[in-house]
């Protein structure tokens, strides 16, 4: 027995008889939410950036609220029309409409992931900086130089840097640059061999 629901709009077929408006317009809808979510990303990841990071560089303003809810040019009030347009069998109007709105959508999209890659970058360098300072730790205590007053002084410095909130990217940098020079040197002055695992060497 069907239910008393009632029926929902009849969109009409596509002038290849199709229904391949009805696809459009929902499409268009996932990619109107993308793009709001990478809006809202960039504009996130530009806060972190200038909380976590001192004076950070390249960062991009977010995109505008008015790109997406301008109710004349907005992205998002103009879906709106292009759907009540199809829905009052106006396939025609919201066919060629949709061909436009995409490409602005398409448009802005871009914008919108420039502004997450360029606002997330300096935070990425710090995690970079963070995992080459991590390796050159570990790189320390395999050649026996752990507890080496000269590169313990210069890691000590680099992890104070990195782990301190805004990190100066700069500065950690030159350090983390520092501590692989210094390690070397030492390394060429009072050369050690590895530490070796149990049972390695042995015959």
């Amino acid at each position: 027995m069907r239910g008393s629901m009632e029926p929902g709009p009849a969109w009409p077929c596509s002038p290849a008889g199709g229904t391949g408006l009805p696809a459009r317009l929902d499409a268009a809808e996932r990619l109107m939410e993308a793009i709001a979510e990478l809006a809202a990303e960039g504009r996130a990841a530009g806060d972190r950036a200038r909380e976590k990071i001192a004076d950070p560089r390249g960062l991009e303003s977010p995109l505008s609220a008015a790109t997406l809810d301008d109710e004349r040019r907005g992205l998002r009030p103009w879906l709106r029309r292009l759907s009540a347009a199809a829905a009052k069998g106006g396939w025609r109007e919201a066919d060629a409409g949709l061909d436009e709105w995409e490409r602005s959508a398409g448009e802005a999209r871009l914008a919108a992931q420039r502004v997450v890659d360029a606002n997330s970058a300096p935070l990425s360098v710090r995690a970079e900086l963070r995992g080459r300072l991590d390796g050159l730790s570990a790189k320390a205590a395999r050649l026996g130089l752990a507890e080496d007053p000269v590169v313990g002084a210069v890691r000590a410095q680099a992890r104070a840097v990195l782990y301190t909130a805004p990190c100066d990217l700069h500065r950690a940098d030159a350090l983390v640059n520092s501590l692989a020079v210094t390690l070397s040197r030492q390394q060429q002055a009072s050369p050690a061999p590895e530490r070796r695992g149990p049972g390695e060497g042995r015959r």
